[in-house]
């Protein structure tokens, strides 16, 4: 049994066409794989709503917490010392200009900042994780195609019967 090819290794392309097909061995479990989990998927559809939604809510309370402490406590120590420094020349409205100072100031560096990280998580995504879940998805289904192709002909009728089978009765 040759070895899987290595789906980190930068040195070759990551271009689903760049891969030898004398690496890749026929084989079955990609397709089983597939085909169970889509039929665990549909018998557990309300578990994974609901896992789904809970995860979901989980990732946003993380995330409004890392917004709060990264970006909001300074946000409001700065306002706290710049209302500090006002109540010498304002002291009636200090808070409502500081308030205004640090909206208009830190309002267009927030943005700026999460134009930048989204940028560069849309690059990184597109320039590595997309590529490889392509070539990932490209060796499973050459390694089921070669599978296919080993099959003899009246069991491919017999598969191609099942899975019409299947269609007629699931529409």
């Amino acid at each position: 049994m040759m070895p899987q090819p290595d789906l980190n290794d930068d040195r070759n392309s990551v271009e689903p066409d760049s891969i030898p097909l004398q690496d890749i061995q026929p084989s079955w479990k990609p397709l089983l794989w597939f085909g169970g989990s889509f039929i665990a998927l549909i018998a557990l559809w309300e578990v994974f709503l609901e896992l789904g939604m809970n995860i979901f809510t989980l990732l946003f309370d993380v995330l409004e917490n890392i917004w709060l402490v990264l970006i909001e406590a300074p946000e409001e120590v700065l306002e706290d010392l710049l209302e500090d420094w006002l109540k010498n020349h304002f002291p009636h409205e200090a808070d409502r200009y500081s308030e205004i100072a640090t909206a208009i100031g830190l309002t267009p560096l927030k943005l700026a900042l999460i134009f930048f990280v989204a940028r560069w998580g849309w690059r990184w995504a597109r320039a590595k994780v997309w590529l490889r879940v392509r070539r990932w998805f490209h060796i499973r289904v050459t390694e089921v195609k070669l599978a296919w192709a080993e099959l003899a002909w009246p069991y491919r009728i017999l598969g191609g019967l099942l899975v019409l089978a299947l269609l007629v009765l699931l529409i």
